[in-house]
């Protein structure tokens, strides 16, 4: 956690807020919030939308600390088009103090880092995990977000993804996406996710907020904006041709293994 003190940061779709939660704690603790940074945290669902798929005592409660913790919080920002929804959020807002930290971020050049926590198209409110079915939207979804981002980001900023990495969410290729999608952002390292880590977070399942999932398996994907420091390009997981063949080979039989097991067990 101690790697988003001292930082403006940019929290995009955190369900219930909780992750966002546990920075603004951590930043308290390590004195980060009282000397620099300013915390920005996002849901894509609006406040209506968002009491009814969390209740609404809990989220008041948690944006109650966050505004307590000197946290920004904004609704309905679209992470395919950050810049412009965050903007909108904010002109949308009561709180004109909000609007003042989210402008000064801006006229620095941008904010340090964005996170975004385990992406995925919503599944609708019957809580559908979005999986196989939905590989090509969430992949369409994730290359948006690439595209827009770097427009919010510092030169030098990062992106941190965490991303479920067994099957089928290995077949997103995070890296191969915002590759393809902008020349901005440099691959830079890829983390574990640590839950314990953030002792606030709750994981949910999207736009339902009902049951959790396992993050074992998770990894925290790290992109920059221009070329990133030596002391990160030393932690670049990085393969050869020939290795990168080999890994594309298991990449796929392990996706036929799995396609072949849902056949099993009907589809489901």
């Amino acid at each position: 956690v101690g790697m988003y003190g001292g930082s403006d940061i940019l929290t995009v779709g955190d369900g219930d807020l909780s992750f966002s939660l546990s920075l603004a704690q951590d930043r308290l603790l390590s004195g980060a919030a009282e000397t620099q940074g300013v915390l920005v945290a996002s849901t894509h669902l609006s406040l209506l939308e968002l009491e009814e798929a969390y209740g609404a005592s809990t989220v008041r409660e948690t944006i109650a600390q966050l505004h307590t913790l000197g946290a920004v919080v904004l609704h309905a920002v679209d992470a395919t088009r950050v810049e412009e929804s965050v903007r909108a959020s904010v002109a949308a807002s009561p709180d004109s103090a909000s609007a003042h930290f989210v402008n000064q971020v801006f006229k620095k050049g941008g904010f340090d880092i964005v996170v975004w926590n385990f992406p995925c198209v919503t599944g609708g409110k019957d809580g559908k995990d979005s999986q196989l079915a939905e590989i090509e939207e969430n992949k369409a979804l994730m290359f948006a977000f690439f595209k827009s981002v770097p427009q919010v980001l510092k030169t030098a900023a990062q992106v941190h993804v965490t991303h479920k990495t067994k099957a089928p969410f290995c077949y997103w290729d995070l890296p191969r996406l915002a590759a393809t999608a902008t020349h901005d952002l440099t691959f830079t390292r890829r983390l574990v996710f640590d839950r314990s880590q953030f002792p606030f977070y709750q994981n949910r399942k999207v736009a339902s907020g009902r049951g959790k999932f396992p993050t074992w398996d998770a990894a925290v994907y790290v992109w920059t904006k221009g070329e990133p420091p030596s002391r990160l390009r030393k932690g670049t997981f990085s393969l050869s041709l020939e290795q990168n063949h080999s890994l594309a080979l298991l990449v796929n039989e392990a996706k036929n293994v799995f396609e072949k097991d849902l056949l099993k067990r009907g589809g489901s």
